[in-house]
């Protein structure tokens, strides 16, 4: 038996709270500052030029294609704000700084550069006040990377591209940046020994296209720095149609007061821990991700306010999506619609689990809500639970029946609950297509911001679950 789903999203999370006001100022103030005391290059303005790197090139060369340098530091060094250094196909085994001046980093047009650090040399390239700058279509492999350094690959830098890029199998961390106005796409951060991506103190980021896959090869602590992306103590983050799978650690992590976050369509299988972890973080749009066979919770908020989970699917997780309070911080308006979940894991206590661990709040008083999910409880499936919700100082509830859980947690009355044998969630499991059948009732749009930020149109009428497949990248 199934009901339909019906009814409008709600709209977007609202005004900061003061403590998170201040915040944000103290950070704009911090980034501003870092802006000021950090220019361009500022010697006189002339014309820009491409310098030419090659493996069959000399240093003492002019630079130009026909006499090209053999070493890409020579032509960064060369290179006036605004120059672009252009790098024919080859591997290069050097380390190279770009700073204080803005310097276009890019392989030669249908060829692509190699940086090897031959697993002695202890990162790749480092843009280093480099505002302006870009990386383009470049391999960074094999750094022994110490913590001292970070990454393979170190963005500390405003106004920064990083397209094409592939940073595979370094000792620690694949990319890290720190900056405003960094943007990476089309990217490959794959087999990094700690980290495929790390952000801190961002202010507006962006990542899209990528795969970040297959991280954390050395062992290094999940439960606090290791995985697949982790952002700490940033502003605006954009994390956009990428695959997210595999890593040794959670596949996305928000962490240490990262404010306004969008995670959108991405797919995130098959992580060690959980799928997507919003931690200690605020104003956050979780929408349209498809989060499958994940160790823990395909979708985990813990100790965060302001957060919006809307039309993602999760399936084979022990539990679909998880809401969790502790010591540090409460959590405050966490509003989960339009989700489709099911099949739940080894370890399962139910497919939506909102709870307190330390046993002091309700659901209710941290002010979570529930409507317009659809349920699959199937045969194959670790747990008959619905949902698992707090109500202390009560023992949480459990619910096994749509009734139950409307009359446990205030759903209203439009969601939908199945038992059938196949998951009748998605068109096509295989294609990675967990949009739900075209037969099920609209249920209305997303918020205009939101919608924007995914690339829907915010006037488009939505069913239940992903609005669009998700992409298995390479």
């Amino acid at each position: 038996m199934m009901t339909r789903a019906s009814s409008a999203v709600p709209s977007a999370p609202g005004v900061p709270s003061r403590r998170a006001a201040h915040a944000l100022v103290a950070m704009v103030v911090a980034l501003v500052s870092f802006v000021a005391v950090t220019s361009t290059d500022s010697n006189p303005v002339a014309a820009a030029r491409d310098w030419h790197v090659a493996p069959w090139g000399n240093d003492a060369s002019d630079g130009t294609w026909a006499n090209p340098h053999r070493t890409i530091s020579h032509a960064v060094k060369a290179a006036r704000s605004g120059d672009k250094v252009v790098i024919a196909g080859g591997t290069y085994s050097e380390s190279v700084q770009v700073y204080n001046k803005a310097v276009h980093i890019e392989s030669r047009p249908g060829q692509r550069a190699v940086l090897d650090g031959n697993n002695r040399l202890a990162w790749g390239i480092y843009l280093n006040r480099a505002h302006g700058s870009s990386l383009t279509n470049i391999t960074v492999r094999n750094y022994a990377t110490p913590a001292s350094k970070m990454a393979a690959i170190r963005v500390y830098s405003n106004n920064v591209e990083v397209s094409g890029v592939h940073a595979t199998e370094n000792h620690r961390i694949g990319l890290s940046a720190i900056g405003s106005n960094i943007t990476v796409s089309d990217g490959r951060f794959v087999r990094n020994g700690h980290l495929g991506v790390h952000g801190h103190e961002l202010w507006n980021f962006r990542i899209e296209r990528s795969a970040v896959r297959s991280n954390n090869t050395r062992g290094y602590d999940p439960f606090h720095s290791a995985g697949g992306m982790k952002f700490t103590n940033s502003l605006g983050i954009a994390v956009i149609d990428n695959d997210v799978s595999h890593n040794a650690g959670p596949g996305i992590w928000t962490d240490l007061y990262t404010v306004y976050v969008t995670i959108g369509k991405n797919l995130v299988q098959s992580n060690q821990r959980a799928g997507i972890e919003i931690e200690l973080s605020s104003f956050v749009n979780v929408v349209s991700n498809v989060a499958l066979d994940n160790g823990e919770a395909g979708i985990w908020i813990l100790e965060s306010q302001q957060v919006s989970v809307y039309h993602n699917a999760s399936f084979g997780n022990p539990n679909a999506i998880e809401v969790e309070e502790g010591p540090r911080r409460n959590v405050d308006r966490v509003r989960i619609r339009n989700n489709t979940m099911g099949a739940a894991a080894p370890g399962s206590r139910a497919l939506l689990d909102v709870n307190d661990w330390t046993e002091q709040r309700s659901a209710a008083q941290m002010r979570v809500t529930v409507d317009r999910n659809a349920y699959w409880v199937g045969p194959d499936s670790a747990t008959n639970n619905i949902s698992r919700w707090g109500v202390w100082p009560n023992y949480p509830a459990f619910s096994t029946t749509l009734s139950s859980h409307r009359q446990v947690t205030g759903a209203g009355p439009d969601a939908t609950f199945s038992t059938a044998n196949d998951n009748p969630f998605a068109r096509s499991v295989g294609s990675f297509d967990y949009r739900v059948p075209s037969s099920m009732d609209v249920v209305g749009e997303l918020p205009g911001a939101t919608a924007k930020m995914i690339g829907v149109a915010p006037t488009a009428d939505l069913r239940v679950g992903p609005v669009a497949p998700v992409v298995r990248r390479g």
